[in-house]
């Protein structure tokens, strides 16, 4: 099965921010499979269960970068991220 993790990232700091990063491990039974949405640009790297988005610019507002997310067949519970 597949799911879309949002992230949703607020800047009210009232500048735009350069060089933001966002470092996120899933839980064990989670594989991120891409970036579906970045308005943010920077570096995307996916490893095994990790996603790095490195040297984001961040303006004034509110976004959302979309993952793709495959859990793997057995996983069942609640996990938090």
């Amino acid at each position: 099965t597949e799911v879309m993790y949002d992230f949703i990232v607020s800047n009210a700091s009232g500048a735009t921010r350069f060089n933001i990063n966002l470092r996120d491990q899933l839980p064990a039974d989670l594989i991120p499979l891409s970036i579906v949405k970045n308005p943010f640009g920077g570096d995307v790297r996916i490893n095994s269960n990790t996603v790095e988005i490195n040297r984001m610019t961040v303006p004034i507002g509110i976004d959302t970068i979309k993952l793709a997310v495959r859990i793997e067949d057995g996983a069942s519970g609640n996990y938090a991220n």
